[in-house]
């Protein structure tokens, strides 16, 4: 049996380029492309599942997602830090332009990764901080999806594994072990 994925409508879904800025000399010059800009270091993949929306979050490589998240969860997201020298270590309103940050997933059984952007939440030191709902993957949320790959387990309750990994500018963020990270979605 397969669940359809609905994705939150908090992601970005593309954005307008810049005009080309004029020089001195009134030539057009090109705007630098967000794949020009290499970040030094992605990291701090963190979860945050409470009820208490001031938690501070665990370092995770992996997530269950149940019943008890659902109904009880306030925060039910995971997050993840990026360091770009002269780009997230000030204030730069153009930082979303700059980055392009992605989600890449599939869930087991499935060959494919999809891709969609991942929001920037903030500012932590001279970090840019991207943060993703976890309940806009959730293929048990209501109404009930039929396109993702289940499994029942021994107890007759379905489940789903979510495989995934991130990019800014094309560099990826993994597991310690280079292997993309996961989430277990149940009934």
């Amino acid at each position: 049996m397969s669940l359809r994925i609905l994705l939150p409508s908090l992601f970005v879904v593309g954005f307008a380029s810049p005009a080309p800025a004029s020089n001195r000399n009134g030539t057009r010059k090109a705007a630098a492309s967000a794949s020009a800009i290499t970040p030094v270091w992605l990291g701090n993949p963190t979860v945050r599942i409470s009820r208490d929306t001031h938690a501070t979050g665990i370092s995770a490589e992996s997530f269950v997602y149940d019943s008890w998240v659902r109904q009880r969860a306030a925060l039910r997201e995971m997050s993840f830090q990026v360091w770009a020298p002269g780009y997230s270590d000030r204030t730069n309103p153009d930082l979303w332009k700059q980055l392009d940050t992605k989600i890449h997933f599939r869930f087991a059984g499935e060959q494919r990764y999809r891709t969609s952007y991942v929001s920037f939440s903030g500012s932590v030191g001279n970090n840019a901080q991207y943060t993703l709902p976890l309940g806009g993957f959730d293929p048990f949320a209501w109404p009930p999806t039929t396109d993702v790959p289940t499994t029942t387990g021994a107890d007759g309750r379905k489940s789903a594994t979510m495989h995934f990994y991130f990019t800014v500018n094309g560099k990826k963020l993994l597991r310690t072990d280079g292997t993309s990270f996961s989430g277990v979605y149940t009934e």
